[in-house]
């Protein structure tokens, strides 16, 4: 058995008997972790360089270090300030990783980031870092195109050798663990009963009074759900109703035309009835309906008829897509003759 695969039984142990448990670990956590250990321990800042490649022979002599850095060019996770011994500085860059997936040319940004450093005489030489579960990067352990990539497992064995540490020792190493299971089994919402109730009983009127949506059964919610997607098979890929909750609106929604409105007006616009608004939601386009508010964290049977209106108002926004574009179910491929839009009630 792996001395990783040791260390991270003796925590998962630790976990089921010990009263400290961590759930909902984010990426921000690990960040802190990391600044305080190269704050306060010459020996972690001496064993991180030497683990991503770099050539010390004695203890580094960290200057600074922050958090969440932004630059003309991009934003840094960690930025590493060290003083080598012939009075060089060296900065570590880095990214750190649990869930989320890579922006558009992400690595080659922290190196762009680096060099204006050495274009400013900040720092003489630079690495580029990336940490990340193993279950994230992969079997390959693939730089991803940074100089170098650090796993979690690797810092929470080390810290399963700090015997100094103590507890402050497990209490970093339930954190790592924590943050290693959430890579592995991906995100898991904390449930939020009562909202989870109201999702099933929205559902279950939907199925009453607009079949046509094909809502799918909601399965557990946190607390902040409160955009509801339907993608009936009356609607093309990319397509999609959704209804904003807790905003007030019935959207239309069209995938990555935020930024081409123009041709969605172009498209719809004649055909728009009263109440109808072309909008940009984040990068969609949108035809949107103002209908009225209503709020998950309340009982649903409060708000039923309310949500009866606004379901109405989806169906018939559906017919109106349908019609004005003559749209086809894509299962039955039966054809919808386009007749004028009889428009939401």
């Amino acid at each position: 058995m792996s001395r990783i695969s040791q260390s991270s039984e003796s925590v998962e142990s630790k976990e089921r008997t010990a009263p400290l448990q961590i759930a909902g670990v984010s990426e921000r956590d690990i960040d802190l972790l990391l600044l305080e250990e190269f704050i306060a321990s010459d020996t972690f800042a001496f064993w991180f360089l030497k683990k991503v490649g770099l050539d010390v022979h004695s203890a580094p002599r960290v200057i600074y270090a922050q958090r969440s850095v932004t630059q003309s060019v991009g934003e840094s996770d960690l930025l590493v300030a060290i003083a080598e011994a012939g009075g060089d500085i060296h900065y570590l860059l880095i990214e750190n990783k649990i869930a989320a997936s890579f922006q558009p040319r992400q690595a080659a940004r922290y190196r762009e980031r680096g060099h204006e450093y050495q274009v400013q005489g900040l720092c003489k030489t630079y690495s580029t870092v990336l940490i990340a579960p193993d279950d994230y990067l992969g079997t390959t352990a693939s730089r991803h195109d940074f100089d170098a990539v650090l796993r979690y497992e690797d810092i929470l064995l080390w810290f399963g050798e700090q015997s100094a540490l103590g507890s402050r020792a497990a209490y970093k190493q339930v954190l790592l663990s924590s943050a290693i299971s959430k890579a592995k089994y991906g995100y898991q919402p904390i449930e939020d009963a009562a909202v989870t109730d109201f999702w099933k009983g929205y559902w279950r009127l939907a199925i009453d009074v607009a079949p046509e949506l094909e809502m799918a059964e909601p399965k557990a919610k946190p607390s902040r759900s409160s955009f509801i997607y339907f993608r009936p098979g009356t609607l093309p890929s990319g397509v999609a109703i959704v209804h904003k909750l807790s905003h007030g609106f019935l959207d239309l929604q069209f995938a990555n035309m935020g930024k081409q409105l123009s041709r969605l007006r172009v498209e719809f616009g004649s055909a728009l009835i009263p109440g109808m608004t072309i909008e940009r939601a984040a990068n969609s386009g949108v035809i949107r309906l103002k209908v009225p508010l209503l709020y998950t964290g309340c009982p649903f049977s409060e708000q039923a008829k309310t949500a009866r209106i606004c379901l109405e108002q989806a169906a018939e926004l559906l017919k109106w897509y349908r019609q004005v574009t003559g749209a086809s179910d894509v299962r039955s491929n039966t054809s919808v003759q386009r007749t004028p839009a009889s428009g939401c009630r």
